[in-house]
């Protein structure tokens, strides 16, 4: 079997959205807006999963949160905690985002140092990983060759 007979590429527009589950659907979105610059653009119910749903925008990306009531705030983090899967922001400065983040009660970063991978195609990264309120993670990447992947 070829890879035209099962793929969807002419089909696919772009990417939508990335999502998470959260413990908290308020606070989660405060964080996004107040960390990130994200805006609310919508909330509604998926009443079949019993989830509620905000979707958030920046820039081109978009953020969905989700909370069950039902799932107690530690199994949410527990989940969370055991999962590498993750969102990455490109940064300007990888230090200054995580000197300006430590200040964040509600935040932990992942490792002591700033972990340096050079050469990665193009790209000399300068990167720290750190998990957000509910234990989603995420990263934080400066390319220190600016270019353009």
């Amino acid at each position: 079997m070829g890879i035209k007979e099962y793929s969807i590429s002419d089909l696919s527009l772009r990417l939508h959205h990335v999502a998470f589950f959260v413990s908290d659907l308020e606070g989660a979105v405060q964080f996004y807006q107040n960390v990130f610059g994200f805006e609310l653009c919508c909330t509604g119910v998926v009443e079949a999963a019993k989830e509620q749903v905000a979707m958030l925008k920046w820039k081109n990306v978009i953020l969905e949160l989700l909370w069950v009531s039902e799932m107690p705030y530690e199994e949410v983090k527990r989940r969370n905690a055991e999962s590498n899967t993750h969102i990455s922001f490109m940064v300007t400065d990888v230090e200054k985002a995580k000197q300006r983040l430590l200040k964040c009660p509600d935040i932990e970063f992942e490792e002591k140092d700033i972990r340096i991978v050079p050469d990665i195609g193009p790209m000399n990264l300068k990167v720290a990983f750190f998990r957000a309120p509910s234990g989603e993670r995420i990263e934080l990447l400066q390319d220190m060759n600016q270019c353009e992947l």
